[in-house]
């Protein structure tokens, strides 16, 4: 029993923890992204121009805009990583996340550092104040690493640059999301009919409601793992069948023990309850075996197993709502089966329960 929660814990927290850290990402600010319908990669927006940004500001509904660029295929030690280019906003919106400080976000938008992703810095072996190196058009660009920040980009890693400096060293002026900060009191439907009033130069772009894109990313969170919870039915079932089939035969290998306790005026209620608490008693410490043993791996899974098999580093966000139910479930699954099993065999006659062997 404590093996099966401790499985259904450990996947239950993968899942708790990849949609914890990615709904976090820094990506998902502002009241809006706007971007190309057309997508290259499945996730990333095709590139626009630069010259939007302009068109959004000047929007009667837009506070601000920040952008974002991201660059795949970058060489690096013989891997393929990522170059994101941020607005000033987008960086430090990303810093927060770092725990560093204030000194470390100034060096970053004055361009004389650089932020790379916590899954790159596990990767590469690379720490805050390390000098970093990277092949651009212009030439070899030189930096030190200013902080290390949660970033799901690419799975083998990104480095973060103020974006004025990749449109420099990368001549890229080209933007896949803009994030717009709206006036108060102004929707994402106004934004996108000032932007179709534009005409046609502006209907191919996209305008999402950041929150409506966090729901989407959680649908597609669960849509990937699904087979997870699966899984996490089929344990709790096997459970469950396991639970009651052990308690049924270890109360009949008890049936003299039940013919004592009838021998001495206990009454079949009186029995029943005594084996329901005994059972309850038995699933209750089953499962707190299980949850802390389901703590340890999932720990271990998330911190150590996770980065290495799939490539990002995930915030760890115990699941609590998985334990809760196995808990439930195996305590009162566990009690059934000793009331249920004690109140039948109570039923039968007392000699006939002496003689059982």
């Amino acid at each position: 029993m404590g093996l099966c929660i401790c499985v259904a814990i450990t996947a239950g927290t993968i899942v708790t923890s990849f949609r914890g850290s990615l709904t976090d990402w820094y990506g998902f600010r502002g009241n809006a992204t706007v971007g190309a319908r057309a997508t290259h990669g499945g996730w990333l927006s095709a590139p626009v121009a630069a010259g939007i940004e302009a068109a959004l500001r000047s929007l009667p509904s837009v506070a601000n805009v920040e952008t974002l660029r991201v660059i795949n295929g970058q060489e690096f030690d013989g891997e393929r990583i990522s170059v994101v280019g941020l607005s000033s906003g987008f960086l430090e919106h990303a810093h927060l996340r770092a725990n560093e400080t204030t000194d470390s976000l100034d060096t970053l938008n004055e361009g004389r550092a650089a932020a790379v992703s916590a899954n790159f810095a596990t990767r590469f072996g690379r720490s805050v104040g390390d000098p970093l190196t990277l092949a651009t058009p212009t030439g070899p660009l030189t930096l030190p690493i200013a902080a290390v920040v949660p970033d799901y980009t690419s799975d083998k890693g990104s480095v973060l640059l103020i974006r004025d400096l990749v449109r420099d060293r990368w001549s890229d002026t080209s933007v896949n999301y803009f994030s717009v900060d709206l006036r108060q009191g102004a929707a994402t439907a106004q934004l996108r009919k000032q932007l179709v009033d534009r005409g046609d130069d502006f209907r191919h772009l996209s305008v999402i409601d950041t929150s409506a894109l966090r729901e989407q990313i959680d649908r597609v969170i669960d849509l990937a793992f699904a087979d997870i919870d699966g899984v996490q039915l089929l344990v709790v079932f096997i459970t469950l069948i396991g639970v009651y089939e052990f308690l049924s035969s270890t109360v009949r290998d008890r049936w003299r023990e039940i013919a004592l306790l009838r021998m001495i005026a206990l009454t079949r209620s009186d029995i029943g309850r005594v084996f329901l608490v005994e059972s309850a008693a038995v699933g209750l410490a089953a499962s707190v075996l299980g949850v802390l043993t389901g703590a340890v791996t999932s720990w271990l899974w998330i911190s150590y197993n996770y980065p290495v098999l799939v490539g990002y580093v995930l915030d760890f966000s115990f699941a609590w709502a998985t334990v809760g139910r196995c808990v439930v479930l195996a305590t009162l699954t566990a009690a059934l089966a000793g009331w249920t099993s004690a109140s039948i065999a109570a039923r039968r006659p007392i000699t006939e329960l002496a003689r059982m062997d």
